[in-house]
């Protein structure tokens, strides 16, 4: 038996962590060929330097059954697609991408844990029996996608409680913009993670405008979160509620 496979026997849970790199500076490297074909990487003394105040960075961490650190495995994707963020985006705070995007992938463990408990090498056919659960495989059935299945299970979390719907709809958006950034960079998935859609907002014009109303066509996803509208009646049946109303007395 092989260390590697020692180890991931010893391995009794997984979870996501994120690291916080403070003041970091990114410079951008010069990539060139030497002259024996190996790649060698070299800075610019007076390059742009971009400033990060808080990188954070996203790891799977394997513990064993008394808690000692056994694999650590960073995120490559994840944190560059943060990393994009602060460059090529200018964004300040990446805590909350951080945050929905561990949240999202420690949702994708907890799915691998279900299919390892599962898993039966005898009896696995791989012509009928689903694959293990994996970020960058989806199954042809929407529903049975982890981007479709998590935004069903944040919003139930919401609509208990646990979760603001802020929070929610923040998560929702961060894994969102990481599977945009995947597109972005060239990797095709064997099913889209989600539909893109086009919502028209329609709007009150302007007084110098002809119309009375104006059309905005706004580009986004299936992967929105819609919650259900609170009434004013407080849940309350509008058709149960007194619709006569009476006129004060003088002694009210």
């Amino acid at each position: 038996m092989s260390d590697n496979d020692t180890n991931q026997k010893k391995v009794i849970r997984k979870e996501i962590e994120i690291s916080t790199i403070p003041n970091f500076v990114y410079k951008k490297p010069l990539v060139s060929i030497d002259e024996n074909g190996e790649p060698q990487v070299t800075y610019r003394a007076n390059g742009n330097k971009i400033p990060i105040k808080k990188l954070p960075l996203l790891h799977i961490v394997g513990y064993d059954d008394k808690d000692n650190l056994i694999s650590y495995q960073p995120l490559d994707m994840v944190n560059e697609f943060l990393l994009s963020k602060a460059i090529d985006d200018g964004e300040l705070e990446l805590g909350t991408d951080a945050q929905g995007l561990a949240h999202y992938f420690s949702f994708v463990l907890d799915k691998q844990a279900a299919w390892d408990a599962e898993y039966d090498e005898e009896d696995f056919d791989p012509l009928y029996d689903d694959p293990r659960p994996e970020w960058d495989a989806f199954p042809r059935n929407k529903q049975e996608r982890l981007t479709y299945q998590y935004r069903d299970g944040i919003k139930q979390l919401a609509i208990d409680g646990v979760l603001a719907k802020t929070t929610a709809r923040q998560y929702m958006s961060s894994v969102v913009g990481f599977y945009k950034h995947c597109l972005r960079q060239g990797i095709r998935f064997n099913n889209p993670p989600f539909q893109f859609e086009t919502v028209n907002i329609h709007y009150e014009a302007s007084a110098s405008s002809m119309k009375a109303y104006q059309r905005k066509q706004v580009h986004t996803t299936d992967m929105r979160i819609k919650f259900a509208k609170s009434s004013r009646s407080g849940g309350t049946n509008l058709s149960n509620l007194p619709r006569d109303l009476k006129p004060f007395t003088n002694n009210e």
